[in-house]
């Protein structure tokens, strides 16, 4: 298949990454546009395009909107402007959670329009070129040509295709916020309750770093039901019992996040066999002063 150029919309950090990886990989980008055009020149310059400052300037068969979710419907109607044909062309925006009826002004004027998302953290260092190996795409956009640009868009950087249904875009992205954003509340939470009792916080995250990476790197191998550690995992009832009081005198917020943690946790706990019976156990034990 004949691969599409591509015109690109922004460049912020998974703008800027995604274009990199695309262009190492032999896709051309015939122009790049953002709202700063001293980061679309930059850009542009790393990539091979022409920069421009006006977004209805921005040719290729396929535009990627990589801009911040509020400012997709502004880029979409300036692009729609654009005294070019659109007929045969075709527009995709990179937000996981924003419905792609968005584009609906470039549909009107014969676009096809659809998502691509990148369920990847990229780095704010914008002069990298990340390997997007292995990582997953949510794609939505299922007439040709775009369903088969996407495909083979993926299939070159050797990531995994996640085709989302109508209106799945906001439960996708919630669930991408779970484990990455609030991974990381977790982990800052976990940070100050070791700094409470008199750990530095190089102290801190130092074995914070080497558990979460153990973690992270156990998930990926047995997955999640398998890797669970902890007292939860072993239903230690006096342990969580000690974790609860502790927390409770110094930190309530903590005592109540820790509950409903474990709580969101039985499903784990009943795919790995845990009983009824347990869990009524464990429950008492987050509840009883």
């Amino acid at each position: 298949m004949t691969r599409p150029t591509l015109g690109w919309v922004g460049a912020g950090r998974a703008a800027s990454g995604m274009a990199r990886a695309l262009a190492a990989h032999g896709w051309h980008i015939e122009t790049v546009t953002s709202r700063s055009g001293e980061s679309a020149r930059m850009l542009a310059e790393s990539v091979g395009a022409r920069a421009t400052a006006d977004p209805a300037e921005v040719s290729g068969d396929l535009v990627i909107l990589a801009v911040p979710d509020g400012a997709i419907a502004e880029a979409a109607a300036r692009l729609a402007e654009s005294p070019a044909s659109w007929v045969g062309r075709a527009v995709v925006h990179t937000s996981g959670a924003t419905e792609i009826a968005v584009l609906t002004p470039l549909a009107a004027r014969g676009a096809q329009i659809g998502g691509l998302h990148p369920a990847y953290p990229f780095s704010s260092d914008r002069t990298l070129t990340p390997s997007l190996s292995g990582v997953t795409f949510a794609v939505e956009g299922d007439a040709d040509p775009l369903r088969r640009w996407l495909t083979a868009l993926v299939d070159s950087l050797e990531g995994r295709l996640l085709t989302l249904p109508p209106g799945a875009r906001p439960v996708y992205h919630a669930a991408l916020v779970f484990a990455s954003n609030y991974t990381i509340t977790l982990i800052g939470l976990a940070a100050r309750l070791m700094e409470s009792f008199g750990a530095s916080p190089d102290a801190a995250k130092g074995a914070l770093d080497s558990l979460v990476a153990g973690m992270v790197e156990n998930v990926r191998r047995e997955g999640a039901v398998a890797a669970l550690p902890g007292p939860l995992a072993r239903v230690d009832l006096g342990t969580l019992t000690a974790h609860m009081q502790a927390l409770r005198q110094m930190n309530p917020d903590a005592a109540r996040l820790y509950a409903e943690l474990a709580r969101a946790t039985y499903p784990i706990l009943r795919a790995r066999g845990v009983s009824t019976d347990r869990l009524a156990d464990i429950e008492r034990a987050l509840v009883e002063d």
